[in-house]
C-alpha cells in the first residue's frame, strides 16, 4: 500500500511539472502573438479571426491554470474539489462559445453547448450551496487514519 501511495505522489508531481511547462510555453506563445500583432502586423488586430485566435489562446492558458489549481488542491487536501472541475468546464465552454464559427449555422452544437452551460451552472450552484466541496476528502482522511494505526 505504501508503494502505491509513493507511485501516486510521483505521478501527481509529474503532472504538476508537465502542467507548469505547458502553462509557461503557452503564456510565451500568447505573449509573442500579442507582440507580433501589436508591432509587426498592427493591421492584424482588426482581423476578427486573429482576435478570436488570440482569445482562444488566452482561454487555453486560463484553463491550464485552473487545472494546475485543481492538481495543487488535490496535493494539499488529498481530495478532488468538484467546484474547481466545474469552473474548468465552464471556462472551456465559454472558450467554445467565443471561438465558435457562427457562420456555419450549426444549431445542434449551439443547443448542446447551451445545455451543457445550464447543467454546469446548476451543478456549480449546488456546489456553492452545499458545505462539502470536496469529494473523497473525508473518506481519504478516515482511510489514512485507519492505515496509520
Amino acid at each position: 500500500m505504501k508503494s502505491l501511495k509513493y507511485f501516486e505522489r510521483i505521478v501527481i508531481w509529474c503532472l504538476v511539472v508537465m502542467l507548469a511547462i505547458v502553462i509557461f510555453f503557452s503564456l510565451l506563445q500568447v505573449a509573442f502573438g500579442l507582440v507580433a500583432s501589436l508591432f509587426i502586423h498592427p493591421e492584424s488586430l482588426l482581423d476578427v479571426d486573429n482576435l478570436f485566435g488570440m482569445l482562444s489562446s488566452i482561454f487555453m492558458v486560463l484553463i491550464a491554470m485552473e487545472l494546475f489549481e485543481t492538481v495543487k488542491m488535490y496535493i494539499q487536501k488529498k481530495g478532488i474539489y468538484v467546484e474547481l472541475i466545474i469552473d474548468v468546464a465552464i471556462i472551456a465552454m465559454a472558450r467554445k462559445l467565443i471561438i465558435f464559427d457562427y457562420s456555419s449555422r450549426n444549431i445542434p452544437i449551439l443547443y448542446g453547448v447551451a445545455a451543457a452551460m445550464v447543467a454546469l451552472g446548476t451543478v456549480r450552484y449546488i456546489c456553492k450551496k452545499t458545505s462539502n466541496h470536496c469529494v473523497d476528502c473525508t473518506e481519504r482522511k478516515k482511510q489514512e487514519e485507519g492505515l496509520s494505526k
